[in-house]
């Protein structure tokens, strides 16, 4: 490796490391993601989740309303408060200046 001409060659600006980033990112295939899993040790066994009751809900609600005042917020309203929110975005076609 030539130290002048190599070194130039892995300088980024912004763009040009995201486009590597998302080149990358579209590599990762479903086999990738499940050696991963595989590795950390989960396994793909399914177990039944027991579902709290919503009397129970509604009465440890009741308990953290009284704690915090907060009686002006339904438990329902609680729950959905962030249902809105944007968790990913679109993806993205060519990345350019304009949709950055």
């Amino acid at each position: 490796m030539e130290s002048g001409k190599d070194a130039k060659s892995l300088k980024w600006n912004i763009l040009q490391a995201m486009r590597r980033l998302v080149l990358a990112w579209n590599r990762i295939t479903p086999v990738t993601v499940a050696k991963c899993f595989a590795k950390a040790r989960f396994t793909a066994n399914i177990q039944e989740v027991e579902y709290t009751k919503a009397e129970e809900c509604e009465a440890a609600w009741a308990e953290v309303k009284k704690k915090f005042d907060v009686n002006e917020t339904s438990f329902s309203d609680f729950v959905l408060t962030d249902s809105q929110v944007s968790t990913c975005c679109p993806v993205l076609g060519e990345i350019s200046a304009e949709n950055i």
